[in-house]
């Protein structure tokens, strides 16, 4: 495949990302802890926006802590 054929389809690549994170930027009213909220939210936390930091609630999955270490004999 020549390389501007590459270069136009990474370049068109690029720029439906930028619009894709842009436009949930703009959904979330140019907060700009978007992506922070967002990954509190997934991993079943409440987001404080007081604090601006992530408040996990009891009984809910965190991935960091959810991996199973079987002993061995």
């Amino acid at each position: 495949m020549p390389s501007k054929a590459l270069f136009l389809i990474a370049g068109t690549a690029i720029c439906l990302t930028i619009g894709y994170f842009f436009s949930i930027y703009a959904a979330c009213g140019f907060n700009p802890d978007f992506l922070a909220i967002n990954s509190c939210t997934e991993s079943g936390g409440r987001w404080n926006y007081e604090s601006r930091s992530c408040e996990k609630l009891p009984g809910t999955l965190n991935q960091a802590e959810s991996q199973i270490v079987y002993d061995q004999p």
